[in-house]
């Protein structure tokens, strides 16, 4: 998963241009910005897959909790009619707005890599010559708060509306493609695994 970018713009723009989205079913609407967030936490950002590797339906369905593979099948399609979804040569399903969103960062970055300061890096202390105005007060010295630099781990979408982990559709999921993100601690199979033991017990039993 990809833990580089926490967040996302909402695209709200992007969202009203595409009429036949932003018009259409509202259960459509739903589907699509639950696939917008996942995409957002893949690598490559914006595409359901893992690498080169696309998600397949069962994965996509467990993750974004929707349990209804046909309703999910009808509304990827019907995104993909209209745009909003696009599926790429190695089958990988994405999300156009955020890859776009993904190549003006990086063009940004590496503009700004060309033409940044060396000095105003975010690893180090604010120095003196950066701010003139300590030059004639030798007595302060630049504020320095670590604890700006902490990094917050990024919000998964893949629990429900209700805070419950889904732990279910986690195990349907796996028991059907085997695919089983990292930060849902150990697999299944695997010691110290955190669903519940009596969903453990069913799914050993299948």
């Amino acid at each position: 998963m990809n833990q580089s970018n926490p967040s996302f713009p909402t695209f709200v723009k992007d969202l009203k241009l595409n009429s036949r989205l932003w018009t259409g079913d509202t259960l459509r609407l739903g589907i699509y910005y639950r696939l917008l967030c996942l995409a957002s936490e893949c690598k490559p950002y914006g595409y359901l897959a893992d690498g080169d590797s696309p998600y397949n339906l069962a994965s996509i369905s467990a993750m974004t909790c929707l349990s209804d593979e046909g309703q999910l099948l009808s509304a990827v399609q019907e995104l993909q009619h209209i745009r909003a979804i696009g599926r790429d040569a190695k089958g990988r399903l994405y999300v156009p707005c955020l890859v776009q969103h993904e190549k003006k960062k990086r063009v940004a970055q590496k503009n700004g890599k060309k033409g940044g300061n060396p000095n105003l890096q975010k690893d180090q202390k604010n120095l003196s010559k950066d701010n003139p105005r300590l030059n004639d007060r030798p007595g302060l010295q630049p504020q320095h708060h670590p604890h700006h630099q902490q990094k917050i781990p990024p919000k998964s979408p893949i629990e429900n509306q209700t805070g419950e982990v889904p732990w279910a559709q986690r195990l349907a999921g796996f028991a059907a493609s085997g695919l089983w993100m990292p930060e849902w601690g150990p697999k299944p199979n695997e010691a110290g695994c955190l669903a519940p033991s009596d969903l453990l017990q069913a799914h050993a039993g299948k």
